[in-house]
C-alpha cells in the first residue's frame, strides 16, 4: 500500500477543514507535520485549523516554528497578528501583522487585522484609518466598510460613520440592519455594547 505524501494529507486536511471536520484535520496536519518538519506549510494550515478551533496557544507554537522555517511568509506573519490579537498580545499583534504588510504591502488582510488591533485598545481614531487602508486594497470588502463605519461612530464622527455603512449595505445587504440599529443608536455605549469586535 502506498504512502501518502505530505502534500496530499495537507490537500485532504484543507478538504476536511472547509468541511467543518476540525478534529480529523487536525490529526492529518500533524501527521504532515511530523513526516515533513521542514514544511512551513503543513505547520501554517495546522495553525490556521488550531485558530480556527480557539486553541490559540497552540497555534502560536506552530506559527512560530514555521516563520523560523520560512521569515518571509506573508500568510505566517499575518496569521502570528491574529494569533497574537486573539491572545490580548496587542503590541505582538501590530509588530507581526506590520511585518506582513511590508512583504504583501497590496494585501487587505494585516490592514484589517492591524486596525483590530487598535478596536481591541479602543483607539478608534487609529483603527479607521488601518481598517480605510484594508478597503483601499479590497473595495469590494463589504465586512471591512462596515468596519470603518462602525469604528467611526465610535469615535464620534457619525455623519462619517453613515456614509461608510450605506457602502458596506450597498456591497452587502445583510448589513443593513446594522446600519438601521446605527441610525437609532442615541449614544456610541450603546452601539459599542451590540458590535464587540470589529467583524
Amino acid at each position: 500500500m502506498a504512502v501518502q505524501r505530505p502534500a496530499d494529507t495537507l490537500d485532504e486536511a484543507l478538504r476536511l477543514f472547509r468541511a467543518g471536520e476540525f478534529a480529523r484535520a487536525l490529526t492529518l496536519t500533524a501527521s504532515a507535520c511530523a513526516a515533513a518538519p521542514w514544511s512551513d506549510r503543513a505547520l501554517l494550515i495546522h495553525a490556521i485549523i488550531r485558530i480556527r478551533t480557539q486553541h490559540f496557544e497552540l497555534a502560536m507554537v506552530a506559527l512560530l516554528r514555521a516563520i523560523a522555517l520560512n521569515p518571509g511568509n506573508g500568510d505566517t506573519l499575518h496569521k502570528l497578528g491574529q494569533c497574537a490579537l486573539e491572545m490580548n498580545q496587542y503590541a505582538d499583534a501590530e509588530s507581526w501583522s506590520l511585518r506582513a504588510v511590508s512583504v504583501r504591502p497590496n494585501w487587505a488582510d494585516p490592514y484589517f487585522m492591524i486596525g483590530s488591533n487598535y478596536y481591541a485598545l479602543r483607539n478608534y481614531a487609529a483603527a479607521a484609518e488601518w481598517l480605510a487602508r484594508a478597503v483601499a486594497c479590497r473595495p469590494n470588502w463589504a465586512a471591512a466598510q462596515f468596519a470603518v463605519g462602525r469604528t467611526l461612530f465610535l469615535s464620534g464622527q457619525r455623519s462619517a460613520a453613515s456614509s461608510w455603512l450605506s457602502k458596506a449595505v450597498a456591497l452587502d445587504p445583510g448589513f443593513r440592519k446594522h446600519e438601521e440599529f446605527l441610525l437609532a443608536t442615541l449614544t456610541p455605549d450603546d452601539f459599542e455594547t451590540w458590535f464587540a469586535e470589529p467583524m
